[in-house]
């Protein structure tokens, strides 16, 4: 990884995506002013480009100079199938690394760094783009999203490998401007992040900052 450490805390994201979406909510939160605790210039945003990569980049991130001025790290990972294994997955590759790994989600570990992890969603089988879904709720165009998918579901022997993401662009085609992925969306100003779907991604970043 040829990444220079900046930030005390760092925030570790599985891409892209997800590093241009919560630039985006970083912004929203130092704009509204809502939130004195919080402050995202304290954070820096380490995107993975693939979950499966987390266990070298922290090894690597581990042995370069700037390493040890860091006091806390949050890792944000999709639930997927399972949200218990993915968090078990990630506590095992720390105590690997001979770290402490938090004994469960949205609670500090011991030692130095403090560690924090949070799976999307905390609960149940997902992503972060069903939180996404989740915040839209209140628009009257989901009907209209339901009601294609539904269809389409019934259409096709072959199902959207990721459906959750299908539904996301199905909505995104209905804006007024080209919207490619969650990193666009949230740039564009169309994600309400005031909704309470994300309200335990602010949580998770009032800890990590606080």
């Amino acid at each position: 990884m040829s990444l220079r450490i900046t930030k005390r805390n760092l925030l570790i994201v599985e891409g892209c995506d997800e590093h241009h979406f919560f630039n985006e909510f970083f912004r929203h939160i130092t704009d509204s002013g809502k939130d004195d605790c919080i402050v995202p210039d304290d954070i820096q945003i380490i995107p993975l480009h693939g979950k499966d990569k987390l266990k070298r980049e922290l090894k690597a991130l581990s042995m370069t100079s700037e390493f040890k001025s860091v006091e806390k790290i949050g890792i944000l990972q999709d639930a997927d199938n399972d949200p218990k294994l993915a968090f078990n997955q990630i506590a095992e590759i720390l105590k690997e690394l001979k770290f402490t790994p938090p004994e469960k989600q949205m609670t500090l570990s011991g030692g130095n760094p403090s560690w924090i992890i949070l799976i999307n969603p905390m609960d149940k089988p997902g992503m972060l783009e069903d939180l996404i879904v989740e915040s839209f709720s209140g628009d009257h165009a989901m009907k209209c999203v339901d009601s294609f998918h539904e269809c389409i579901l019934n259409a096709r022997e072959n199902k959207p490998k990721n459906y959750s993401k299908a539904y996301l662009q199905t909505y995104f085609s209905s804006n007024h401007k080209y919207i490619k992925d969650i990193g666009v969306a949230a740039k564009e100003g169309i994600l309400n992040f005031e909704h309470e779907a994300f309200e335990n991604l602010r949580t998770f970043i009032d800890i990590l900052t606080s």
